[in-house]
């Protein structure tokens, strides 16, 4: 493998067998027409099934490759794990059951031909578990045109801050030690984000979709944590309606939509809910909402129940209520 690595891709492995076969697929067919290269760092995560014996034997055909064994320690634990061996100018953290495109590395490399942003966004394909013959065009940047950013810019013109597919040029992760939050097991690849762009000068987007994401039953939506970084270090991003709009959907679809209906009332749940909750900029918006919505409807139930009453009342009511 050349020394000068444009990417590297890490891919946390946990019992997939059944879905990594296309992941590494997707891998194998990727390459720049350049002077760029390219290296794929596998955790297997302790995982019990074959997938270390995939992994093993993926990395004998393909030397981009770079296998790494440990015992059972969570994801963001595995990513970190790759973080720390990569030797790319960006990273890109894929999961095993997702896969990419073709041109990916490739689309990656032509936003980077003239400009360095510190975080490449891209678009991508998402599908939904047993119909993968349908693939539905996602866009996570609405009322963003394609090209390269200044930081605050691009929060000022998204509609929503948008919460995967990026690639991050690894300096800045490096030089700040921006980490993923082992003992964080909910909302930490969108904490992960917060700190990057915190730290960031440019962002790029590119509308060309680089991979498919596979919606599983089982998939844990990735939510919001509030990061006390971006206060200090960009508190002006804390005043864009974009971050605001997308702290009150994202922790709206957690409470209400993806984890009542399907998980019991836990401390750490609590905890998450609480740290966002006694956030003033998420009350007011909570408050706004109440004022602007008319009628009862679920979001505004959703919302006063926050307000009334502490987060480990409100979610067992909410779980009670949509149980019924």
């Amino acid at each position: 493998m050349k020394e000068k690595i444009f990417i590297s891709y890490i891919i946390p492995c946990y019992n997939v067998q059944d879905y990594l076969p296309r992941c590494l697929e997707s891998l194998s067919q990727q390459k720049i027409e350049s002077d760029g290269e390219i290296e794929f760092i596998l955790v297997n995560d302790g995982s019990t099934d074959k997938t270390l014996s995939l992994l093993k034997d993926f990395s004998v055909k393909e030397e981009r490759a770079i296998v790494i064994d440990q015992t059972n320690r969570g994801v963001s634990a595995a990513r970190n794990a790759g973080l720390n061996i990569a030797k790319g100018e960006y990273v890109f953290f894929l999961d095993s059951d997702d896969w990419l495109t073709d041109d990916a590395s490739q689309i990656l490399y032509d936003v980077c031909h003239n400009d360095e942003p510190d975080i490449i966004i891209t678009n991508a394909y998402k599908i939904d578990e047993g119909v993968l013959n349908i693939r539905r065009e996602w866009d996570p940047c609405m009322g963003v045109k394609e090209g390269v950013y200044g930081t605050i810019e691009f929060a000022h013109r998204v509609h929503r801050l948008p919460f995967s597919f990026k690639a991050y040029r690894r300096e800045i992760l490096v030089s700040h030690q921006i980490h993923f939050i082992e003992n964080l097991r909910v909302g930490e690849v969108y904490a992960f984000f917060l700190d990057a762009m915190t730290f960031s000068q440019s962002i790029a987007f590119t509308d060309r979709r680089i991979m498919n994401y596979l919606v599983r039953d089982s998939s844990v939506m990735r939510t919001v944590n509030l990061e006390q970084s971006t206060k200090e270090h960009m508190p002006e991003l804390c005043k864009e309606a974009s971050y605001k709009r997308s702290l009150f959907d994202i922790v709206y679809l957690f409470s209400f939509v993806n984890y009542v209906n399907k998980a019991s009332y836990t401390s750490e749940i609590g905890c998450f809910l609480w740290q966002i909750n006694k956030d003033p900029i998420f009350r007011d918006l909570k408050k706004y909402f109440i004022l602007k919505e008319k009628g009862f409807n679920a979001r505004t139930k959703h919302s006063w129940l926050h307000i009334l009453f502490p987060v480990s009342v409100s979610y067992r009511l909410l779980r009670f209520g949509h149980s019924r």
